[in-house]
């Protein structure tokens, strides 16, 4: 057969309008000094901002082939003659007959399918032994039908995906602690330097009674909102558990009272106040990632309540799992039940390590399933064969099974719920029958449903509200011989809509300045959002996707020139007054078109003022003691004035003034940086098509090379 792209498709094609245009907007995005040409460091941004980390020979060698003209940057033309090919291409860029050899290379005993084991091995055998996690994370990518193998289809699929080689997130953080290790289920936890910027390491008192990784927590005394940020990439769905042991830490025995968010938005309040100082408590949130990372933030709201956490832990998930939920909300775990389980279960028998947590109902009765397999692979959502296992059921008939979904009391949220039934009789006799519905509030809602047998079926609810006083019940259908039964169920509320974030010219801009002043780098997450707690430095408008209108950054102790941060064109007021900037005003600050108050006194700029500030009508403009032309120079101030105001919070600075800040988290300018974690701009164009692309150009995915230089054996 003659694939795309190969000699048999030797018609001339080229980029139709549509394609050129999103090329030109990436371009663009990320041309800082509007040039028209793209230098090393704005061509590693653009790779970054797709998930890419090129080191900085990759770097030059791309550069080396894309620039024809041979001045050391990359044009438009050059840029657009690099990637053309490519996208003209298939995205698969081996023959049927290399994939097929491939495949027999991994399917060892020949019969069309690849285990688990077989992939382990064969990826040894080439020299990349995979961790517990990696594996569990490929076999999952892969396998589509959740049958716990990978055919043909799917090995090609995963084969030419980036995300098969990229974005499985399996992170386990431990807040406080430096060192990394292996716990007893293969997981290995880090510490969470690399994730965070703020905040200091304690020991708890009551330590002796839970798992190691509670030993510590990270407690953060100083600013009103502290972010950890971590690489996922965009369009991933993910699972975020955040756990919290107070243990006494800090010698005060009262638990404190905070808030959750997640990417700018709310997620919870953590009132571990309602709980023994020796309990752990944990929140779960299921979501889609939308800027190539994600940032959860702990946010203080009441005096003397100072946020901590112990753990952080993100699973990717399948992109079919929740699916009846769209990537516009988040769902909050309330409950994970399975019926008759007789301990936690969680990750391995979970590859996504949910929390299933055993239940028994009062006057209802625990079966054991009499199968020997379960296929799971029905189910949208993929519960663990472990939660089939066991199930509840109905004494008879008549009886029925409540479910408990510990959703608020006082009042009534958006609900996705999700059962699953599997039968647990191996041989009914003729004439048994099981069948049931799920009622609401005793009005049924779904069809009569009648449970597979060495496999599950999958109800679930949603479109609906409800709160905790809501009736979920499992009822025998009129012609049922045998009681209901129910294994395993999860209760989520739905969010409000996802809000997409600071508009992405105010997060380069601001990125800019953090990359200048490391001082700013203080502050993390969604400069504008949520609106209660934006960046103290920064006043933000109340549109759907806010923009930054007022830049406060007076006696910031701001040392040097300013850098371009221009492309925040929605700023009314910049107030940079009693700081230490020097050298020429810039020419950008007149081109703002609302600005309307520009204090830049009592700095060391020189020279003179720009034409485009002289000129810019309904601007006030103070300039005063400066070393401009014409003005005697101050001296400069002494050193202690060079530091910022105390931000407000419960207590100043906690970092050393030697500490390496990392670059801006939104938007490093090295590559290997505080874990490649940035913000980057809404692009219509696909992200991950040019992903793939790149990825393709920069030949950066492992298993991809590894198979490459088997198939030149």
């Amino acid at each position: 057969m003659t694939t795309k792209g190969s000699a048999g498709n030797s018609a001339k094609q080229s980029l139709d309008d549509d394609q050129i245009a999103e090329l030109r907007e990436i371009f663009l995005s990320f041309d800082c000094n509007k040039d028209g040409s793209l230098t090393q460091l704005e061509l590693g941004c653009l790779l970054r901002s797709l998930g890419l980390k090129p080191t900085t020979e990759q770097l030059e060698a791309l550069i080396h082939k894309a620039d024809t003209n041979h001045n050391g940057l990359v044009e438009f033309s050059e840029f657009v003659a690099l990637v053309e090919p490519e996208l003209l291409e298939s995205r698969c860029p081996y023959t049927d007959e290399q994939l097929r050899k491939m495949f027999r290379m991994f399917d060892r005993d020949g019969n069309g399918f690849i285990t688990a084991a077989e992939l382990a091995h064969s990826m040894a055998k080439l020299g990349h032994a995979l961790t517990p996690d990696e594996l569990t994370g490929m076999m999952q990518e892969a396998d589509l039908d959740g049958d716990g193998r990978i055919d043909f289809h799917e090995f090609t699929r995963a084969i030419t995906s980036a995300a098969f080689h990229n974005s499985w997130v399996f992170q386990s953080i431990d807040c406080g602690a430096s060192e990394s290790y292996t716990d007893k289920y293969s997981i290995k936890w880090v510490g969470d330097d690399d994730y965070v910027r703020n905040g200091e390491s304690r020991q708890v008192q009551f330590s002796s009674s839970v798992p190691n990784v509670f030993g510590t927590v990270r407690a953060f005394p100083t600013l009103r909102r502290n972010c950890y940020r971590v690489r996922v990439d965009t369009g991933e769905r993910i699972l975020v558990r955040a756990s919290f042991y107070y243990g006494n830490y800090d010698g005060k025995d009262s638990p404190p009272t905070f808030e959750l968010d997640l990417d700018g938005n709310y997620w919870t309040k953590v009132n571990l106040t309602k709980y023994l100082s020796f309990e752990i408590v944990d929140f779960e949130v299921i979501y889609t990632v939308r800027n190539n990372a994600t940032s959860i933030c702990l946010t203080q709201t009441l005096p003397g309540h100072i946020p901590f956490i112990s753990t952080l832990e993100l699973r990717s998930l399948a992109p079919k799992m929740y699916g009846l939920v769209g990537p516009d909300y988040a769902l909050f775990r309330h409950t994970r039940t399975a019926l008759g389980a007789y301990q936690i279960i969680k990750y391995p028998e979970d590859g996504y390590d949910r929390e299933w947590f055993p239940r028994y109902g009062f006057g209802l009765e625990e079966v054991r399933n009499e199968a020997l397999s379960i296929d799971v692979s029905p189910a949208p959502d993929s519960p663990p064969v472990a939660a089939l296992r066991n199930a509840t059921t109905a004494n008879n008939t008549m009886e029925y099974i409540r479910l408990v979904t510990n959703l608020p009391e006082d009042f009534e949220v958006p609900v996705y719920i999700t059962a699953y039934f599997s039968e647990v009789i191996d041989s009914m006799r003729p004439t048994d029958k099981r069948s049931f519905q799920i009622c609401i509030d005793d009005q049924p809602y779904s069809k009569p449903i009648i449970p597979p047998f060495g496999s599950v079926a999958q109800v679930s609810i949603y479109n609906v509200t409800a709160s905790y006083n809501t009736s979920f019940t499992v009822v025998a259908t009129s012609d049922s011989t045998l009681p209901p039964l129910i294994n395993a169920f999860e209760v989520y509320s739905v969010s409000d809509p996802l809000t997409p974030g600071t508009h992405f010219k105010d997060v380069q801009g601001l990125s800019a300045l953090q990359m200048e002043f490391k001082v700013l780098l203080t502050w993390t997450g969604d400069p504008c959002l949520p609106s209660p707690y934006s960046w103290e430095w920064v006043v933000c408008s109340k549109d759907p996707i806010p923009r930054v209108v007022a830049l406060n950054l007076s006696s910031f102790g701001l040392f040097g020139s300013l850098p371009d941060f221009g492309s925040m064109d929605a700023l009314v007021t910049i107030d940079l007054h009693n700081n230490s900037l020097n050298g020429p005003i810039p020419e950008f600050l007149g081109l703002f078109p609302k600005l309307r108050l520009l204090d830049l006194s009592d700095n060391r700029f020189n020279g003179t003022i720009p034409t485009s500030l002289i000129t810019k009508k309904n601007l006030k403009f103070v300039v005063n003691d400066n070393c401009l032309s014409g003005m005697t120079c101050p001296p400069p101030p002494p050193e202690e004035n060079l530091t910022p105001p105390t931000p407000l919070t419960s207590s100043s600075h906690s970092k050393p003034d030697d500490k390496n800040y990392p670059p801006s988290p939104l938007y490093p300018s090295d590559p290997h940086a505080y874990g490649d974690v940035f913000q980057t701009p809404s692009f219509s164009a696909s992200n991950k098509q040019y992903s793939d692309l790149l990825l393709l150009l920069l030949g950066a995915a492992t298993i991809q090379l590894l198979l490459l230089s088997f198939l030149l054996l």
